[in-house]
């Protein structure tokens, strides 16, 4: 298994130097709103970092793959399409073409990187439901298949441990879930192109409760060793930095908004000792 860092809020690829002394491998980067696809994709060109890159407009995916040829070794490099459907109102079709529709230009193109299928939002009844509509099966078996998986219910229980060992609800048990990603992808690869546990406050009913800096170290590396256990073929860490507000989505990140190193940082190595 090889793990990925998602490159959300703050300048992750001004640091890929920091991510390859973290023992980062992959650096998933959303490149929808990007205007210079040369500057993004030629900042990997010095890096032993590999860039995974999200595309959500499928119409831009021909300018990027032009980018990649200029800049990199695509075989080092991955394209996720549509990230998460389910919840920004992608019809399964809509998905499904899309997919096949880059896919066939890309290796046309002789394109030689990962292809994955943009991720479902987790593993609830709202991202299972989207997988019963769409065609996987018929997807073409070099095509990786793209999940996400945050936790449900609260993170910390009312005695202050972490619950990262409790499943989704249908499932038994964390392993179980991840039997069952591999059950809809048949013999194509998974890939969990997010991932993470944040840090803001929770609570149930009136009781706060809150993850350390340090149980979301634990685990992250927890989870590591996990997806690397049931064949996950690449594994991101959602994400660079926290962000500048309360809200929960500002907490998840490997750094502070100082980019200071936080204790969450180490887990991409502590899963391997």
């Amino acid at each position: 298994m090889e793990t990925g860092l998602q490159a959300g809020f703050g300048d992750a690829l001004a640091n890929l130097r920091v991510l390859e002394t973290l023992g980062i491998q992959w650096a998933r980067v959303d490149i929808t709103e990007a205007v210079n696809y040369p500057a993004v994709v030629g900042a990997f060109q010095t890096s032993t970092v590999k860039p995974l890159f999200l595309i959500r407009d499928v119409s831009k995916a021909a300018q990027l793959i032009d980018s990649i040829f200029n800049f990199l070794d695509s075989s080092k490099t991955a394209i996720e399409i549509f990230n998460e459907p389910n919840y920004n109102g992608i019809s399964p079709k809509v998905w499904f073409d899309g997919i096949m529709a880059v896919y066939k230009d890309a290796r046309l193109r002789n394109y030689k990187g990962d292809i994955i299928a943009g991720a479902i939002g987790n593993l609830n009844k709202s991202g299972l439901d989207f997988w019963e509509a769409v065609k996987v099966n018929k997807l073409p078996l070099d095509v990786v298949l793209g999940f996400h998986r945050y936790q449900p219910g609260t993170q910390i229980g009312w005695n202050g441990q972490t619950r990262r060992e409790v499943p989704w609800d249908g499932f038994n048990s964390r392993t179980d879930e991840l039997n069952y990603v591999h059950k809809v992808a048949g013999i194509r690869d998974i890939a969990l192109t997010e991932f993470g546990y944040h840090t803001a406050p929770e609570y149930i009913w009136w009781h706060k409760v809150q993850m350390s800096n340090e149980q979301a170290r634990d685990c992250l590396a927890a989870d590591f060793r996990l997806f690397n256990q049931n064949n996950v073929k690449i594994a991101v860490v959602y994400q660079w930095s926290d962000g500048l507000t309360e809200d929960y989505m500002s907490h998840f990140g490997i750094t502070d908004t100082n980019a200071n190193l936080k204790p969450q940082s180490e887990a991409f190595k502590l899963w391997q000792s």
